[in-house]
């Protein structure tokens, strides 16, 4: 609230608190009604000079409060015209927070001076301050393995010896160390086109990144946006952070190492991160009512994976709930091969009126 009452704390007003949550006004024309029945407040307003006081709640998702005028001189009694003011002020806050989250959130996904990118979904691209190397330019594959498995692994370090086994499934590799850092050295040789020759570095027996170089990889991020969206209740807003985060998974994870046994775990890991991502949401988005957005990510995630069972559920009540039964069934009659028994159960229990 402005003027004198900026200075009031609600939440040691009980009160206050009460006739928030109920969405009621607060309203007295005259001080002298509350020395006897609430004197805390009474000694409050009287400090600041308040005789009288008209005051309305807003409360919109992300912010909450009251607006006010303290001594009025017209229309003391009708919170009308401060409903209508109520309103909008919410409505610009909530603005203001969202655009400055995903300010952040954009923010996160630029290249700033002095940091390296790599991203791994749909290939492997590294992006420096003096250009960018691409799939094409990996012509060595073992160059190519070792960039890629320490952007993965977690605290992207690796010992000589996992990086052997990793390097030369098929063969024995006598002398680890030397081979690999034969292979770190054609590497940095190759990173160098972009003045990211330190970016690996070898030390205590440990290949890794250059702790001293900001390396910021699309698999952490998106990692971290699937936690952001786990915890944000704002629709328009999670709908958003969804966006980055698809944005991100542009593809299967290095689909160049796909059949290498190291990296398996991991690209199926973040394959099925990504499909619960989708799957969360969807339902998430369905009932808040949101179709529009639930729908747009249906399609999007099932053009990685039309078959999957979960993603043409979350479809099917999706259709049902939005369109009605002839609809769903439509689509379900298309669909019910793919689905399993605990799939086809849920959609019974959610969608009553389809025939299944």
């Amino acid at each position: 609230m402005g003027g004198k009452l900026q200075y009031l704390e609600i939440k040691n007003f009980m009160r206050w608190v009460a006739t928030l949550k109920r969405s009621e006004p607060m309203i007295f024309t005259d001080i002298e009604e509350l020395r006897r029945t609430v004197p805390a407040e009474y000694d409050f307003f009287t400090q600041y000079g308040v005789r009288s006081l008209i005051a309305v709640p807003f409360s919109k998702r992300l912010n909450q409060g009251y607006i006010g005028v303290d001594n009025p001189k017209r229309y003391g009694a009708d919170p009308a015209f401060l409903f209508i003011i109520a309103y909008a002020v919410a409505q610009e806050l909530n603005e203001i927070k969202l655009n400055k989250s995903l300010a952040a959130a954009k923010q996160a996904l630029k290249l700033t001076a002095g940091e390296v990118r790599i991203n791994c979904f749909n290939g492997l691209t590294i992006h420096g301050s003096k250009g960018t190397l691409s799939e094409k330019d990996f012509i060595s594959s073992r160059c190519y393995t070792l960039l890629s498995y320490l952007a993965v692994t977690a605290g992207n370090r690796a010992t000589a010896n996992q990086l052997a086994l990793i390097l030369w499934p098929d063969e024995s590799c006598e002398i680890p160390m030397k081979s690999v850092r034969n292979i770190a050295y054609r590497l940095r040789s190759l990173l160098g086109y972009v003045g990211l020759e330190d970016l690996v570095v070898y030390a205590n027996g440990i290949f890794s990144f250059n702790p001293e170089i900001k390396v910021v990889t699309d698999v952490g991020l998106f990692e971290e946006l699937c936690d952001s969206i786990e915890m944000e209740n704002n629709p328009k807003k999670r709908y958003r952070l969804y966006e980055a985060a698809v944005g991100l998974y542009s593809g299967n994870l290095l689909p160049r190492l796909s059949d290498n046994i190291y990296f398996i775990p991991s690209i199926t890991y973040y394959q099925g991160l990504y499909f619960r991502l989708a799957g969360r949401y969807i339902e998430r988005q369905t009932e808040c009512g949101e179709y529009v957005y639930a729908h747009k990510a249906a399609k999007a995630a099932l053009a990685f994976d039309p078959f999957n069972s979960s993603l043409n559920m979350h479809l099917t009540i999706l259709l049902y709930q939005q369109s009605g039964a002839g609809t769903a069934n439509a689509f379900y009659t298309g669909i019910k091969r793919h689905l399993t028994e605990a799939h086809i159960q849920r959609i019974k229990q959610t969608c009553p009126n389809m025939i299944i």
